[in-house]
C-alpha cells in the first residue's frame, strides 16, 4: 500500500514533488500496488506544532521532533517523518483526528 498527498489547488508542493507524486501514484497503478491519495489538512498552526504532537502520541518520533528554523535555513529532513506520519494517521484514523 501506498499512501500519498492528494495534489489539489491547495497544495503548497514544489513541481518537482508534485511530478515525483504523480510518478509514484503511476507506478503504484502499474504494478497493482494499492494507492490511496490523502488530503493534507493542516490541523496546527504549524508544521513544528504538528511534528511535537505526533511525537507526544509516538515517543519514538520524539528524538527527531525538529526544531523551527530561520527563514534562511533549508528545511529539516526529518519534518518528511512527521509528513509521512500524519498522512498515515489520515487514513487509520479518518479524517477528523490527529
Amino acid at each position: 500500500m501506498v499512501i500519498n498527498e492528494k495534489v489539489t489547488r491547495r497544495c503548497r508542493k514544489g513541481a518537482r514533488t508534485i511530478a515525483l507524486i504523480e510518478a509514484l501514484t503511476w507506478e503504484a497503478a502499474q504494478h497493482g500496488v494499492h494507492d490511496i491519495a490523502v488530503e493534507r489538512r493542516q490541523l496546527f498552526a504549524n508544521k513544528y506544532e504538528e511534528a511535537a504532537a505526533l511525537a507526544e502520541r509516538f515517543s519514538e518520533l520524539a528524538p527527531l521532533t525538529p526544531k523551527p528554523r530561520r527563514i534562511w535555513d533549508k528545511e529539516p529532513l526529518k519534518t518528511t517523518y512527521f509528513e509521512a506520519a500524519a498522512l498515515a494517521l489520515a487514513v487509520i484514523d479518518g479524517p477528523a483526528e490527529v
